[in-house]
């Protein structure tokens, strides 16, 4: 949800290598909810639109295919690589590996080998730790962003008449300190399949948003041998 409801001075600021070249005009605050890979993003993209930006995470569960050998299709590594420039190369040191996956696999579907061919696009494989930790290295490395680690947000804060959210209400995780409050003009929630957005947008008098499901029946196994 965007809402703009403060206004904040601009302010200078010294840029890391993997932050665009923007004008000083950057102004407001902006919040993500999570650090997952999508929350990790956001915050990337906010650095470069708000003067400040925070990123607050409660704790990383993982996820469910965490274990499983990871692949960085062609398209997201264009992304991440003029997000981070030379994260590619920083993977690959680190032991991701590039392989075509036409050629370089053995694929056996439906009862039949699949025809090897070279198809001229190689794709990164490493673990989703190795890519989320690179990820998560450049992110922090903005100087206009605030992390705020081991903090669970409790509800969402509106204007009095709730027709716009102002911010969020925070706390520690184990309760060592009191609430506080943390106002912004834009609210991003990138939690996944924790998320409490319908529960607090039902608690301000809307509806909770519309769920689609779509059922895909598939499921996979990997093995290291």
């Amino acid at each position: 949800m965007s809402y703009r409801t403060l206004s904040a001075k601009t302010v200078s600021h010294r840029r890391s290598p993997d932050q665009s070249p923007v004008a000083d005009s950057r102004t407001g605050h902006a919040i993500v909810l999570g650090a997952s890979m999508a929350g990790l993003l956001a915050a990337r993209v906010l650095c470069d639109r708000f003067a400040k930006v925070t990123l607050i995470e409660r704790e990383r569960p993982g996820v469910p295919q965490g274990h499983h050998l990871h692949t960085l299709l062609v398209r997201g590594e264009q992304i991440l690589s003029r997000l981070f420039p030379g994260l590619t190369q920083e993977l690959a040191a680190a032991g991701a590996s590039r392989i075509d996956l036409s050629n370089d696999m053995l694929w056996f579907q439906s009862g039949h080998y699949k025809t090897r061919f070279d198809s001229g696009l190689t794709v990164m494989f490493m673990s989703r730790p190795l890519l989320e930790a690179a990820v998560r290295r450049r992110v922090r490395t903005h100087q206009n962003l605030t992390c705020i680690d081991h903090h669970s947000v409790k509800r969402l804060l509106a204007n009095d008449d709730n027709t716009r959210v102002t911010g969020v209400a925070i706390q520690k995780r184990d309760n060592s300190e009191k609430e506080q409050s943390l106002f912004a003009d834009l609210v991003i929630d990138a939690t996944g399949r924790t998320s409490k957005s319908p529960q607090w947008l039902e608690s301000l008098g809307y509806q909770k948003p519309q769920e689609s499901v779509v059922k895909v029946n598939v499921g996979y196994t990997t093995r290291i041998y």
